[in-house]
């Protein structure tokens, strides 16, 4: 690729290239965003919202980056699209790649070895900033941090930043091909902040739009995926372009500005993790760093600049990326150390610790890196990306093969003495286990095992209505019998002894699962959920494995659910005096009229 790429100029007087001035007070909001994070993530349930922080820090580089690209353009007509990503690589690279090293140490010395692959594999990611998909295609909940959290979970939003950076300047200059397309055609073209403002204002409805429906249908990869986020950059992109400090001024520039502060801090203490987020509710803590970056320069001392320029602030927005960096393997491996039980006084204490080594890191680092002679060159700080890449990679394969290979285990097969199902026996008197010799098996392949799904595709997540499905057992043709097994999780745990079964007796084995809906036509309820959307999905899904039953003529169906796991309603169309039993029995019901026999496993 060119390492520079041409763009037409624009003369317009009407539009005047963005200044690249410094504005302290976007200090004091990085301040803000980076306190959100780090509160939420030491003590989430006094700030249960704060990981609206990070769309905070998006809005910011949507603004600052699109507002920089712009003056390039307008100055020069062109975008040096490799002297660009040598100046972030300068900025955001020395850093990030000393936490992952000093992550694969900490590992090393404080994490169980069972932790030691998806930790790696993380970190990998991560220094390729991908960290997002991999967490995305894991679909994990960011929200639990104490549900398997590597040391290196917060690059997601690192990695958004990243991709963020590599492709905005491309798309400015598709934006711009598109004005110079218009006037070869047309002989004329809007101007060229006309037409990039356009182009972004395209982007922040797309994407929206596709994190409203992502978000409803599929949460955990929403939260993720770059696609949802774009549109926060963009909006402060558009910013970006347009701003200029005698925009807005005056009184009602002061009443935005605390409007936009109340908005960040609203969604910081009133967000929890059951709020369906990003979607539609991010737009709150993006449309409130959006009225600060706009309207706070003009606000005067009746705004919030007086408080976002305060020495505190600046210092805290100074060192926010390496906080931000630091502060989550420092987390991490004290919720080890402690099993999750680290107290207040720990906790303060292990946060001033961050923030002193984020501003070491700062200074010593990040600092020197950045401003130096060293990655000056553009080759040289392209070339130390790519190093920095090749050596995370080799030092966390490198720990991985000091890792013991996995030992396959034969288990007695008895129920006497203090062996297997026998040692919960009291008769047998047996005692804890207690000696110096290793697990059998391993509680790294115990891990290894968790993870790997033994029928994947038989049972489907909790978001949705598709009646997914999985033969199991013996083979369609010359079966004696197809059967179905139906139901929620519980349903699902049956799947290796029907394979087994269906393999001994002939049976060809259909298995319907979906997680959290049982197969009743009553409505479950769960006292953790928020909306019912999931009550709205499960209702729809049995409807529709009902109808494919009875379609299908199978010989039985077997189902299966956790059924005191819920509490129970009457559908909108029915009316049940006993719910939780009269809406298995019907559904029982629906299917011995059809001519099919129903079996319930406990």
């Amino acid at each position: 690729m060119s390492s520079l790429a041409q763009a037409a100029p624009s003369r317009s007087r009407q539009h005047p290239a963005p200044r690249d001035d410094f504005r302290p007070d976007i200090q004091g909001l990085r301040a803000v965003a980076v306190a959100l994070v780090v509160i939420f993530h030491w003590w989430p349930h006094r700030l249960s919202g704060g990981y609206v922080g990070v769309d905070v820090f998006f809005v910011i580089s949507g603004y600052l980056i699109t507002r920089h690209l712009a003056g390039e353009v307008e100055r020069t007509g062109r975008v040096r699209l490799l002297a660009f990503w040598a100046r972030r690589a300068r900025r955001l690279l020395p850093a990030a790649f000393l936490v992952l090293l000093a992550s694969l140490a900490m590992v090393w010395l404080w994490l169980p070895k069972s932790q030691w692959a998806d930790s790696v594999r993380q970190i990998t990611a991560s220094a390729f900033y991908v960290e997002n998909w991999a967490l995305a295609r894991d679909a994990v909940d960011y929200s639990a941090s104490q549900a398997g959290a590597t040391v290196v979970q917060h690059y997601w939003s690192l990695s958004v930043e990243e991709q963020f950076y590599v492709a905005w300047p491309l798309l400015i200059l598709l934006l711009l091909a598109v004005r110079r397309g218009l006037l070869r055609i047309a002989g004329r073209a809007p101007a060229t902040p006309v037409v990039l403002a356009l182009g972004l204002a395209v982007a922040t409805v797309a994407s929206l739009a596709y994190s409203v429906v992502e978000t409803r249908q599929d949460q955990a990869w929403a939260y993720f995926a770059t696609p949802t986020r774009v549109w926060e950059f963009a909006l402060g992109g558009i910013l970006g372009i347009w701003w200029t400090r005698d925009r807005l001024s005056g009184p009602l520039s002061a009443v935005l500005a605390w409007l936009g502060v109340a908005l960040m801090l609203v969604a910081g203490f009133v967000y929890t993790e059951q709020t369906a987020f990003p979607g539609w509710l991010a737009a709150i803590p993006v449309v409130g760093t959006a009225l600060v970056l706009a309207a706070a320069p003009g606000s005067g001392r009746a705004g919030p600049v007086g408080l976002l320029t305060l020495p505190p602030m600046r210092f805290l927005g100074d060192i926010s990326y390496a906080l931000y960096l630091w502060h989550w393997p420092i987390i991490t491996v004290a919720a080890a150390l402690t099993a999750g039980d680290a107290g207040d006084g720990l906790k303060a204490a292990l946060l001033l610790v961050s923030v002193v080594i984020a501003w070491a890191s700062t200074r010593l680092v990040e600092a020197p890196l950045r401003g130096g002679r060293l990655l000056r060159p553009t080759a040289a700080a392209l070339a130390f990306a790519a190093a920095g890449m090749a050596l995370i990679t080799a030092a966390g394969s490198v720990l991985l093969q000091t890792l013991p290979p996995d030992r396959e285990v034969t288990i007695p097969d008895t129920t006497t003495s203090c062996r297997g199902p026998g040692a919960l026996d009291p008769a047998n008197g047996c005692r804890s286990v207690t000696g110096r010799r290793p697990f059998l098996p391993s509680t790294l392949q115990a891990s290894r095992q968790n993870k790997v799904e033994a029928y994947p595709g038989c049972q489907s997540g909790i978001p949705g209505t598709t009646l997914g499905s999985c033969a199991i057992g013996a083979p369609a043709e010359g079966a004696t019998a197809t059967v179905a097994l139906v139901g929620d999780s519980h349903a699902g745990q049956w799947l290796p002894a029907f394979d087994r079964l269906g393999q001994q007796r002939g049976w060809h084995v259909i298995a319907y699962a979906k997680s959290s809906c049982p197969a009743s036509f009553a409505v479950r309820t769960l006292p953790s959920e928020t909306t019912d959307d999931n009550q709205v999905d499960c209702g729809r899904w049995v409807r529709s494995l009902a109808a494919e039953l009875v379609a299908k003529g199978y010989d039985a169906v077997f189902t299966a659910s956790y059924s005191t796991a819920y509490g129970w309603k009457s559908p909108a169309d029915f009316k049940f005096s006993d719910p939780g039993v009269e809406g298995f029995q019907e559904f029982w019901g629906h299917l011995n009229a059809a001519g099919i026999a129903v079996y319930p496993l406990e």
